[in-house]
């Protein structure tokens, strides 16, 4: 049991509430520093408030330069931030913190990724209470959204959250993958990764992976693609791979060493039979 708790602290599936009331990354924003809205219809406010006149509506995909930020905070689904005084198209407002995107990318195809947190679900699992906070990706493209999809995020509003965009890795049809990393930066704490294919401007997310070590044990799981074992052009091979490391040598010693072969579909990755 011992084992099988520290194997989940590693996955990053246990996330307690007690790190609730630490203050998220949405009270970083700088001022002076632009940020692009992440919701449709925005509403720009004179106070901040929910109850406060609407100055104007901004359209997703939008870029607002923050002035300062306020001393009064707002949660909504579970995710709390603060209200920022913005400037936008002239005018001043405020505008609650938590419709920020986290981070933009521009793709291939000249659509727009934005991404940030939604919502926070909390799950029972016996007596144990955990958090389970979702982030969001949305596709946008002249300030109209193409796609929206959420993933379960790994940690919680503090766990280091950094997007990567690569090249297909020789998967035929696919435009790009982006690969989102989640991580503590300590060991014992989470580490995984989220990827979602870009296809034909719809966004696919694939089963997450985790890896991690709390020493003397140690996960670690990841996916070769097409152009490193340069078989079918469609064959991703999950490898999962766990044990403990000896106190002698420093060498691991594997528990565990599985490999198994998935084909994508176009949607979804489908398991081979051996």
């Amino acid at each position: 049991m011992i084992r099988l708790l520290s194997l989940l602290f590693i996955l990053g599936l246990l996330s307690p509430l007690s790190a609730q009331n630490t203050p998220s990354i949405y009270y970083n924003f700088l001022p002076g520093q632009s940020y692009i809205l992440m919701a449709d219809k925005v509403n720009l406010r004179q106070k901040p408030s929910l109850q406060a006149k609407v100055l104007q509506k901004a359209p997703i995909g939008s870029s607002v330069q923050i002035i300062s930020k306020s001393e009064k905070t707002l949660s909504l689904k579970g995710i709390a931030a603060p209200w920022y005084f913005v400037l936008y198209k002239g005018q001043k407002a405020f505008v609650w913190g938590g419709l920020l995107a986290l981070g933009q990318e521009q793709l291939n195809d000249g659509s727009q990724l934005l991404y940030g947190y939604e919502r926070l679900e909390v799950v029972k699992q016996g007596q144990i209470e955990n958090r389970q906070f979702w982030l969001g990706l949305r596709l946008v493209q002249n300030n109209k959204e193409i796609q929206h999809l959420a993933v379960k995020a790994m940690g919680n509003l503090q766990t280091g959250l950094a997007l990567r965009l690569d090249d297909n890795r020789g998967v035929e049809q696919l435009e790009q993958i982006i690969e989102l990393s989640f991580s503590d930066g300590y060991c014992g704490g989470t580490n995984g990764i989220q990827t979602v294919f870009l296809q034909k401007q719809r966004l696919y997310a694939l089963p997450p992976l985790y890896s991690g070590s709390d020493l003397p044990v140690f996960q670690h799981q990841y996916f070769v693609y097409p152009k490193a074992h340069q078989k079918s052009a469609n064959l991703l091979i999950f490898k999962n791979e766990s044990g403990e490391y000896d106190d002698a040598s420093g060498q691991p010693q594997y528990d565990e060493q599985s490999s198994t072969d998935y084909l994508w579909n176009g949607r979804v990755l489908l398991p081979l039979k051996p």
